[in-house]
């Protein structure tokens, strides 16, 4: 199908038609790069400066903070319970 009709079926030297070509250059670089053009225009409309980006920062410090202050307390809750049942086999 992709090699050209005057190879015969002990020759190597497989022939490929331009189309075939073609076909893999659009496929490596053609079709990529317009993908990659096309991510611009979001891009383009996605506001990342000033008012906006501070406030964004700010709401993720607090996240972070409240995400650390939760994983504080379970550790400690979960200190709390094994020491609470260490305390109960001792008294047994």
């Amino acid at each position: 199908m992709f090699t050209s009709p005057n190879a015969n079926i002990f020759s190597h030297h497989a022939l490929q038609f331009s189309y075939t070509k073609e076909g893999i250059y659009d496929i490596m670089f053609i079709i990529p790069a317009i993908l990659n053009f096309t991510t611009l225009i979001p891009l383009s409309f996605y506001n990342l400066t000033g008012k906006k980006l501070k406030t964004m920062q700010e709401e993720l410090a607090i996240k972070r903070e409240r995400s650390i202050e939760k994983k504080e307390k379970e550790k400690n809750l979960s200190n709390l319970n094994i020491s609470t049942i260490t305390d109960d086999k001792k008294g047994e």
